[in-house]
């Protein structure tokens, strides 16, 4: 043990080395020089909807103020046709704004610089490029309403205190509306009255009666329309530069000058996904649990334990994935892209059930999103289960995985349920997504509209019972499914056909709220370890009266890895009363199976159907691992004469392992702290956390000791507060000072340990990804 001086000096180590590790160093170039390009990807929610950075890595925001109203400042040549185009593209009736600030005051230093690459799209009217807001002190560069057909100007006009409007006007001198051409623009004022424009680095107007202007903080607007807010504008618009000195043309490199004669940067370029990707990112993010649409009340829905929405933007404790209904590639597709990506999306299901004569356009759709955004996983929603319309849809489009949907819970009885025709309908999918090497994800129903007038009561779907929303999480886990979406979470925005979901019309959780906030805390168990496994064999276990499915097996001993030898169901025969078991395979080999209770019914939750199971192992087995779905740890059953008694409510499962209780991803559960599972907690764990330090990585879940799907300050402290496991606290406590670069003994000074950190500072990483 630690003394508490000794303690708290290793607290002190351990923040040292941190900050030192995530805060980016800062490099200057042009003083107050901004130049936007790319979004970074460690966007958060705090800053809003759009985020760009500067090459020092400080951070613009713009807010949209209407549903689209995208920018995307990105990898456009001047000889790419707009189609191609992934520059800055604004057609909405919408603008977009940064927050206040005195940066984009002409009076702040007395001195301004705009520059950008331009091309024009529309030429019918006049609509601002780059403006501060409406009104007086203020200034705007503008698309110009042509004066001759075919031609138009670029105008920069700016507003004195009085409102009276001083205009500096480019007319028809340059870009043609029949072959727009990138040009490079730069507009220079210097408070002293003078305002230059600038094209391609030649001087193309200047006037001397602009200004001078107060200091007054405004709001910078990219492609706002006319004051009256009709219209907005339409253009392509690249490495948009602002500083507030007034720079001169120069050689144009962009070093204390305009950048006129410096090529646009490049952007993404296209590469291959890895074959594993899918398999990759699942294992990366904490077991899926979404919903359809955005939720109503955010705390409900994370009270719930869901940690995924297909709600198109990123929210606070809640992955983001981007709900599409794209049919091709066009403009409309790019630029609702382009907007995911500024809302912080992690995932694009870009297509809703996918027809079959659309998949070549939603294809070409799925490889715009990989450019863009590459680090995102795109998966899409079968229209079926034809197995030649899944393998039109996996070779054409290639997604990283695929969501199937099917909804059992017909009429008002058992005696109108499907639940069979779902078995077989998810073991075809459970084998194209082995065939194929992709996850699958699967929606849950959670919604009523049994009383929908347009058809049949018994072809409508009623709210599931506990017992079966249970059986339909439990099965899909135990046939290999690595996510699930529910449909409904809520009834906002939806049809009225609809009459119940996990919140009722009143936004008030109903009675499977809280059953499935029950069963989502044990599927997110279950679902740390599951990530990692693969199915390799999935059995349908007959209660005796029951229609058994199609395609599943029956049970037999020599399922799987062949070590069950029996497994009996205790008690008389009952309707629904069957079991499913699945077998599993990590990446080393080792083997695991999961049985699960599907006595499920109408009205009855889990603890009203329990069941007693036998399971009888081969000789060799004397002891098994169980994956706690109630704590998350890990249990040790010694068996008796090779058997296992084992109770399991209604539509539930449990996960089970041979060998040994090193469950697949759950390493650092056995010893928190130690993310290599070497059994030591010292310098190579704080290593991988450092490495994996807000960040999306194959080793990710390694450093998440706390499992709250963020490796973050609380995974340090679990670091801290186990730190010498495995070894002598003398040896720890010198193996944190050398990693601080600190050799000399106690007592010492925290300015000592400040002074100390090269290692980490060798290691640090500035997080701005394109």
């Amino acid at each position: 043990m630690f003394t508490r001086s000794r303690s708290s000096l290793m607290l002190a180590i351990f923040t040292t080395l941190f900050v030192a590790l995530v805060i980016p160093q800062v490099r200057g170039e042009t003083v107050g020089l901004y130049t936007f390009d790319t979004m970074a990807r460690d966007w958060d929610i705090t800053g809003g909807p759009e985020r760009f950075f500067d090459s020092s890595g400080n951070g613009l925001n713009f807010n949209a103020l209407g549903s689209f109203g995208t920018i995307s400042l990105s990898s456009d040549l001047p000889s790419v046709a707009p189609d191609g185009s992934l520059s800055l593209y604004f057609n909405f009736r919408s603008e977009v704004d940064t927050p206040t600030t005195d940066l984009f005051s002409i009076g702040k230093t007395g001195e301004l610089t705009v520059e950008f690459w331009y091309k024009p799209l529309l030429t019918d009217t006049l609509r601002n490029i780059l403006a501060q807001e409406n009104g007086p002190n203020s200034w705007a560069i503008s698309q110009a309403t042509p004066v001759d057909s075919g031609t138009q100007g670029v105008d920069m006009f700016t507003k004195d205190l009085n409102g009276n409007v001083d205009r500096l006007k480019s007319a028809d001198k340059f870009l043609s509306a029949a072959n727009p051409e990138w040009i490079h623009l730069a507009f220079t004022f210097d408070n002293t009255s003078t305002l230059r424009m600038y094209r391609n680095g030649v001087l193309e107007d200047q006037a001397s009666s602009f200004g001078p202007y107060t200091s007054i903080a405004k709001t910078l607007r990219l492609g706002t329309g006319n004051p009256d807010g009709t219209f907005a504008g339409k253009f392509l618009m690249d490495d948009l530069r602002i500083s507030n000195v007034a720079l001169l043309p120069g050689n144009g490199t962009g070093v204390d000058e305009l950048a006129w004669n410096t090529s646009l940067s490049q952007g993404v370029e296209p590469t291959q996904r890895s074959e594993t990707f899918g398999r990759d990112w699942v294992r990366s993010h904490p077991f899926m649990i979404s919903s359809w649409g955005r939720p109503s009340d955010e705390q409900l829905y994370k009270d719930a334990n869901f940690n995924t929405a297909q709600s198109s933007i990123a929210l606070d404790g809640i992955e983001g994935h981007f709900q599409g209904a794209f049919n091709e590639l066009n403009d409309t597709t790019r630029t609702a892209v382009q907007w995911g990506i500024n809302a912080g999306v992690s995932g694009w299901m870009i297509r809703d059930e996918v027809p079959a004569d659309k998949i070549a356009g939603v294809a070409d759709a799925a490889d715009y999103v990989r450019l863009v955004d590459p680090e995102s996983l795109v998966y899409v929603s079968l229209a079926g289960v034809n197995p030649s319309y899944i393998d039109d849809v996996l070779t054409t489009i290639q997604p990283d995985a695929i969501l199937y949907g099917f909804y059992p819970w017909e009429g008002e009885t058992n005696a109108t349920d499907k639940l069979r025709a779902h078995l077989d309908n998810m073991q075809v999918v459970r084998q194209k997504s082995l065939q194929y090497g992709i996850p699958a994800f699967a929606f849950i129903q959670s919604f009523d509209d049994l009383h929908n007038p347009d058809q049949p009561m018994d072809d409508n779907n009623r709210l599931p019972s506990g017992s079966e929303l249970r059986t339909e999480l439990f099965t899909k886990l135990s046939a290999g499914f690595k996510g699930v979406t529910y449909y409904l979470f809520d009834l906002e925005n939806q049809p009225p056909r609809f009459e119940n979901a996990l919140l009722d019309l009143n936004g008030d959780p109903t009675p499977l709220y809280y059953q499935a906030q029950q069963a989502n805390a044990e599927v997110l168990n279950l679902g740390q370890s599951l990530r990692y496994l693969e199915s390799t064999d999935w059995r349908y276990v007959s209660g005796g009266i029951s229609v058994t499915p199609n395609t599943i097996p029956a049970w037999s001993s020599d399922a799987g890895s062949g070590l069950v030898l029996d497994i009996e169901m205790l008690g008389a025969p009952a309707d629904r009363k069957d079991a499913m078991v699945g077998y599993f395979e990590d990446d080393a080999g080792d083997d695991y199976f999961m049985l699960v209770n599907m006595w499920h019914g109408v009205g009855l939750n889990g603890d009203d159907l329990l069941v007693d199971f036998t399971i009888t192992f081969d000789s060799s087995v004397d002891t098994i691992w169980r994956l706690n779905r109630l704590t998350g740890l890990v249990d040790e059953i010694a068996l008796t004469d090779h058997m296992l008694q084992l109770t399991l409510p209604g539509g539930t499962g449990d996960l089970f392992k041979f060998d040994d209780g090193l469950f697949a991803g759950l390493t650092s559960i056995l010893h928190p702290g130690d993310a290599n599972g070497d059994g030591l907690v010292n310098l190579s764990d704080l290593q991988i956390l450092g490495d994996n330090w807000q960040s999306n990585t194959a080793s990710w879940a390694e450093a998440d000791f706390t499992g709250d799907g963020v490796v973050n300050l609380s995974d340090l402290q679990v670091l801290g507060d186990n730190w010498g496991f495995g070894t002598t606290p003398d040896l720890a406590f010198e193996q944190a000072l050398q990693a601080a670069g600190v050799s000399v003994p106690e007592p010492m000074g925290l300015a000592a340990l400040l002074l100390g950190s090269s290692w980490l500072m060798s290691r640090r990483k500035c997080r701005l990804v394109a």
